[in-house]
């Protein structure tokens, strides 16, 4: 498939200013010009396809405008949560379509060729890495047939199934004065979004989560039962802070992963920054869930906990730690923290990066202290985006020395 002129490169020119090119791409052992000029080309001076900017040495590891489908409340397909809106689907047809729509084909050149947007620029998820290692990582993950600008194949997918929440956490969007009251998706779009999940039987993870809380939705147990049983491996985070029936229950215990939302094991600190939770009612929820797997004869759910990092979570974050292993979950994720305005009235945080270099220093050595215990007892860690490393580097501390 010959590059579009979306972007001023000039395939055919690229090719016959450069015959050895032509002829491996002729014979097969290059995908195109296109292909060979951001792996290759580049980096040996090779002129003639041209773009309307000269490719950056960095970019982004980010392969979801690939292999990522995540649908906002209406229908619409986005690549990841970064970005606010996404491309119209239409009928349930559509919804192929539009990963290959103009959106998605810029976004993936921008992210070829290190000419990141603002959503891009800004993320915090993904790590900065040299372009070319990019590319190199990108190519073997699509498909033989397919150029560098088209999908691949679907591995992800995540619902957006509501902004409302059960919560008003201080740190969230959905605090700020002024925020929208959120919808939920409507039950229309439910049903299309259900059907194009279960049409790629070879999705890895189908994500059920809202910008607020999915299991909020009046609808959400049909929902995912309709995925359940259609084979769909459903995943969710949640804040798991809801009394649920015990229909609810049943329904929680047949997914594959179950992220909870929490920032600490002190219950009277997650009570004031988390808000209308408590920590005994996330715990027997746990229990609860687990209990009704086993009863069905099934395997059980796997559970890790998200954390979020700022000011008064890392100087608590041993108890946090000595919690998860506790519980038997499998997977901290560790986050940080976007700031918005502070709450009147409310007990608001502050993220590492405003904390002076004192302060820095504390926190890392009680997330030091934490990782040793999760470590020890074989929990896996996951830092979003590899955020603390570059607060070490500012707090001129390496690991284990804070």
């Amino acid at each position: 498939m010959a590059v579009r002129d979306d972007h001023g490169w000039r395939e055919d020119a690229y090719l016959d200013a450069n015959p050895d090119v032509k002829a491996a791409v002729a014979r097969g052992i290059v995908r195109d010009g296109y292909h060979h000029y951001l792996l290759m080309g580049r980096f040996e001076g090779r002129r003639g396809g041209g773009f309307d900017r000269e490719p950056s040495a960095t970019t982004k590891l980010c392969f979801d405008p690939w292999e990522n489908a995540e649908f906002t409340l209406d229908g619409a397909l986005k690549p990841c949560c970064i970005f606010l809106h996404g491309v119209g689907t239409g009928d349930g047809g559509g919804m192929e379509a539009a990963r290959d729509a103009p959106f998605f084909r810029d976004l993936r050149h921008r992210l070829l060729t290190g000419d990141l947007g603002p959503e891009c620029a800004r993320c915090h998820i993904r790590p900065t890495v040299p372009a070319r290692k990019f590319v190199e990582a990108l190519y073997p993950r699509l498909p033989g047939s397919k150029h560098l600008l088209e999908s691949g194949n679907l591995d992800r997918v995540r619902v957006d199934v509501t902004q409302k929440c059960n919560l008003r956490c201080v740190y969230c969007a959905l605090s700020v004065e002024g925020a929208p009251a959120g919808a939920h998706m409507a039950e229309p779009v439910l049903e299309r979004v259900g059907r194009f999940i279960l049409e790629h039987p070879g999705i890895s993870d189908a994500a059920i989560n809202g910008h607020g809380e999915s299991t909020h939705h009046p609808h959400w147990r049909e929902f995912c039962e309709g995925l359940l049983d259609g084979g769909a491996p459903l995943s969710i985070i949640t804040n798991l802070g809801r009394v649920y029936d015990e229909a609810e229950i049943a329904t929680l215990s047949r997914f594959r992963v179950i992220q909870v939302s929490i920032d600490t094991a002190d219950e009277e600190l997650l009570r004031r920054i988390r808000r209308k939770v408590e920590l005994g009612r996330i715990l027997a929820n746990m229990a609860l869930i687990r209990a009704r797997a086993l009863r069905d004869g099934r395997r059980l759910p796997v559970f890790s906990f998200s954390c979020g990092l700022y000011d008064k979570s890392i100087v608590r974050l041993e108890e946090f730690a000595a919690l998860a292993v506790a519980m038997s979950v499998h997977i901290v994720t560790f986050w940080d923290l976007m700031k918005y305005p502070d709450l009147p009235g409310a007990e608001n945080v502050r993220p590492l990066a405003a904390l002076d270099d004192a302060e820095l220093r504390r926190g890392l050595a009680c997330y030091d202290r934490a990782l040793a215990i999760l470590t020890k007892y074989r929990v896996d860690v996951q830092v979003a985006g590899g955020f603390v490393d570059g607060l070490r580097e500012r707090a001129g501390c390496a690991a284990g020395t804070a």
